[in-house]
C-alpha cells in the first residue's frame, strides 16, 4: 500500500510541470495566400522573440503548437514576398487563428 501511495505521489508530480505548460499555451493556426488570393507553400511563419515556428504547407496551412499565452508578433517570409509581421494575443488553451496575406516583391537579380 506504501508503495503505491509512493508512486502516485511520483507521477503526479511528474506530470504536474506538463499540465501547467498545456494550460499556459495554445496554438496558433492559419492559411497564408498571396495578394491574388491564392494559397502560399513554404512560407516560414514564427513567433518573434521565440524559437516556435513553422512552415505553411502545399495549401498554404500552418500550424505553430505550445505558444504562450499573451501577446506575439508573428512574422511571415518567403523568396517573391514582402515580410509581414502581424500582432496577436493568445489565450491559454484557446486555439488562435491568424491568416496572413503576403504582397508579391519583385526580386532583382544581380548580374554575374
Amino acid at each position: 500500500m506504501r508503495t503505491s501511495t509512493i508512486a502516485c505521489l511520483l507521477l503526479a508530480v511528474f506530470l504536474h510541470p506538463l499540465t501547467a505548460r498545456a494550460q499556459t499555451a495554445a496554438q496558433i493556426t492559419g492559411l497564408v495566400t498571396s495578394d491574388t488570393g491564392a494559397p502560399v507553400p513554404g512560407v516560414v511563419v514564427s513567433i518573434a522573440g521565440t524559437d516556435l515556428s513553422a512552415v505553411s504547407a502545399s495549401n498554404g496551412r500552418y500550424t505553430i503548437d505550445n505558444v504562450p499565452a499573451g501577446q506575439h508578433t508573428v512574422r511571415a517570409s518567403s523568396l517573391g514576398y514582402a515580410a509581414a509581421e502581424l500582432p496577436v494575443t493568445v489565450t491559454a488553451g484557446t486555439p488562435t487563428v491568424l491568416d496572413i496575406r503576403l504582397e508579391s516583391e519583385a526580386i532583382e537579380l544581380a548580374e554575374i
